[in-house]
């Protein structure tokens, strides 16, 4: 048979088959590749003795209009990778993790520890390093699927963690950045915690301190914000001195904004051979409220007077909170203040003479030193 013969046959039996394939009806007829994707949003990890167990908030595009419809998929697995593809199984879709902005962990998985879950999530380039990590009352699964009932219209946790990245009441740690603190001379990360109560957000108000990649402790609100006074990320929020009085009168409280903050930690030894971290905090504050001050303002001295007042009670308020991390970071010997990053990156031969983590965190003596500037 001549060649050009042949290739003509070719070009008849291909344009055949595509005419039946176009013709023959399919399960996947008229479906786009948005139609075969679940876009999830929020990831939750709880863990049973034998089992991980993983959830997801997931948004199936051709739902999403005119509203957008919240499904909760869980599925468990031996191992996270298991999980993760039953988890595909379970919603018949691809899930699309790109849009995935925070993970939430169960308190009895965080107890657990999830690292290798973690790792998996973000080595594997499942979820982004950028997501956000947080750690809830009860299961996740739970508090997903709470979450999903919210109305549109009710706040969401993912609202409530970009402004606790914003402010200085708390410290949003994400994937990658907590990560990076567990494999650092440190070994230790502070993670919030949040709940759903009554069909409502609790908040973002406090955090878990996570030693050698498990849950030992929860900070109360003091501790907490004292962490995130020496987080050099933490740029807004506000500091309020309580029932502030000059001269036998009460003012009340007066709140400033923070606009501005520098830390700078140095590890060194002290005279008598121990570890001393000197901690120095710049701060500066709004002041919004300076009405409540104008009955001082007539006179030159007594308004110099009630700003030096002032300014000493906002440097307690804040070496306050700094000092209950301190205490904290004793109590549970967990390195929440970062001193021995600070002490690997700049004092190898201290660090290399003291690699215990705990002894030094123990033993450390804090000098801490705060300066306000009003403007």
């Amino acid at each position: 048979m001549k060649h050009s013969i042949r290739i003509r046959i070719y070009q008849y039996v291909i344009a055949a088959i595509a005419l039946i394939i176009a013709l023959t009806p399919t399960m996947y007829a008229g479906m786009s590749q948005a139609d075969l994707r679940a876009v999830v949003t929020v990831m939750g990890i709880d863990k049973d003795d034998d089992k991980v167990i993983l959830s997801a908030i997931t948004i199936v595009p051709q739902e999403a209009e005119p509203a957008a419809i919240y499904h909760v998929v869980t599925a468990e697995g031996a191992t996270i990778s298991e999980a993760y593809q039953n988890l595909s199984i379970r919603t018949g879709r691809i899930p699309e993790t790109g849009h995935c902005e925070l993970i939430i962990v169960g308190k009895e998985a965080a107890e657990k520890g999830v690292d290798a879950e973690l790792k998996y999530l973000f080595c594997a380039g499942i979820v982004s390093g950028g997501a956000a990590l947080l750690i809830c009352e009860g299961e996740a699964a739970e508090f997903l699927t709470e979450e999903a009932e919210l109305n549109s219209d009710a706040i969401r946790v993912n609202h409530l963690v970009r402004y606790g990245g914003r402010g200085a009441h708390v410290v949003i740690k994400s994937l990658h950045c907590y990560l990076s603190s567990m494999a650092s001379a440190s070994k230790c990360s502070v993670i919030p915690i949040t709940a759903i109560e009554e069909g409502e957000h609790k908040g973002v108000e406090t955090a878990t301190v996570i030693k050698d990649g498990k849950m030992v402790a929860e900070l109360d609100r003091v501790a907490t914000a004292g962490v995130s006074y020496l987080d050099r990320r933490t740029k807004s929020g506000t500091v309020t001195v309580e029932d502030f009085e000059v001269d036998e009168q009460r003012l009340g409280n007066i709140s400033g904004r923070l606009r501005g903050k520098r830390v700078r930690v140095r590890v060194h030894k002290d005279d008598e051979g121990g570890i001393c971290a000197h901690i120095r905090v710049n701060i500066t504050l709004r002041l919004p409220e300076r009405h409540i001050l104008a009955r001082f303002y007539n006179d030159t001295a007594a308004e110099a007077r009630v700003n030096r007042l002032l300014k000493e009670a906002f440097e307690q308020e804040v070496k306050d909170k700094i000092s209950a991390a301190a205490d904290a970071s004793k109590e549970h010997e967990a390195d929440i203040l970062g001193i021995m990053k600070y002490l690997y990156r700049h004092n190898q031969r201290l660090y290399k003479a003291n690699p215990n983590a705990t002894e030094v965190v123990r033993d450390v003596k804090y000098n801490i030193d705060v300066n306000v500037k009003i403007v």
